[in-house]
């Protein structure tokens, strides 16, 4: 997600320096996710404002594909599934470093720690073309 990509954004360098054919997938729900489970699973969910405006990455707003096009990774930004279709059918077709960034709705923020397992089911889902893709570049 976009917090754990705050922690690893030099890797998008890399990837364009070295040329690799790799795609990321940044979900953007503007929060530091694991750290607001981690404050829930040691009972400290009642933390003050200050604490937890630590943990929204609303200020300044980030985008990172903004930022991937700034060191030469191409990016994009989609906030609907057909647009994520389009990106992944567009980055597999594609050998070179891709970024998609999905902007998770603030309605599914609170959710977001639960989308990836709902996001793994609905890979059957696909277009045949596109799964194959898929399972070839994460497990070739």
């Amino acid at each position: 997600g976009d917090g754990t990509a705050m922690y690893t954004l030099q890797a998008l360098w890399t990837m364009a320096r070295e040329r690799l054919n790799v795609t990321s997938i940044i979900f953007n729900n503007a929060s530091y996710s694991v750290l607001n489970i981690e404050l829930e699973r040691v009972g400290a969910e009642g933390a003050g404002e200050k604490a937890k405006s630590q943990l929204d990455l609303n200020g300044p707003v980030l985008n990172f594909a903004h930022l991937a096009q700034g060191m030469g990774v191409h990016g994009i930004r989609v906030s609907t599934t057909e647009d994520l279709v389009k990106g992944l059918e567009y980055a597999l077709s594609q050998p070179r470093p891709h970024l998609i960034e999905v902007m998770v709705p603030e309605s599914l923020s609170g959710l977001k720690r639960k989308a990836l397992p709902w996001v793994l089911r609905s890979l059957p889902g696909l277009p045949l073309s596109l799964a194959r893709a898929l399972k070839r570049k994460i497990a070739p």
